[in-house]
C-alpha cells in the first residue's frame, strides 16, 4: 500500500512550483503569442494554439514551433509546455472552439458586482468591440484597395 501511495502524482504541483520573475513576465509578454502572463500562468492567443496543433500533426516539434515562435523553453518550462498542448488537443478533440483566454472556470463571485463594476466592465467590453470594428476595417480597406480595378468600359461590356 505505501508503495502505491507514493506513486500518485499530486495534482497541480507542477504548474504551481516554477514562478515567473518581473523580467521573464516582461519578455513574455512582449510576444505576440501570448494574450497574458501573470507570475502564475500564461494564457496564449488562440492563433498560436492552432498553429502548435497543426505543426505537431505535420510533424514538427512542439518545442521546435515554441521556440520558432519566439519563446525560451528554459523560461516557460517543457512541462508547462506539454501541459497546455494536451489541453489544446484535448479541447480540439472535443470539437470546441480554441479561444483566447480561460475557458470558462473559475470561482463564482460571492458578491454581485457593483454599478461601478459593471459600468467599468462594459466600458472594456466596448473598447474591445470598437478596437475589434477598426481592425475590420482596415482589413476591408485593404481588400478593396488590392482588388483589381475594372475600367468602365469593362463594366458596360458585361451588360
Amino acid at each position: 500500500m505505501a508503495v502505491f501511495l507514493s506513486s500518485v502524482r499530486k495534482w497541480g504541483t507542477d504548474m504551481s512550483k516554477k514562478r515567473f520573475t518581473k523580467e521573464q513576465i516582461e519578455i513574455l509578454s512582449r510576444n505576440e503569442n501570448v494574450h497574458k502572463v501573470t507570475d502564475k500562468y500564461i494564457v496564449f492567443e488562440a492563433d498560436f494554439k492552432r498553429l502548435c496543433l497543426e505543426n505537431v500533426k505535420k510533424g514538427i516539434t512542439l518545442r521546435q514551433t515554441f521556440i520558432d515562435c519566439g519563446f525560451d523553453i528554459g523560461v516557460i518550462g517543457f512541462d508547462r509546455m506539454k501541459d497546455a498542448y494536451q489541453n489544446w488537443k484535448r479541447i480540439d478533440n472535443e470539437n470546441k472552439e480554441l479561444k483566447t483566454g480561460h475557458y470558462g472556470g473559475g470561482r463564482p463571485r460571492k458578491n454581485p458586482m457593483t454599478p461601478e463594476e459593471i459600468i467599468a466592465s462594459q466600458r472594456k467590453q466596448i473598447e474591445r468591440l470598437e478596437a475589434e470594428n477598426d481592425f475590420l476595417r482596415q482589413i476591408r480597406r485593404l481588400e478593396r484597395r488590392h482588388q483589381p480595378q475594372q475600367s468602365p468600359s469593362e463594366e458596360n461590356s458585361k451588360r
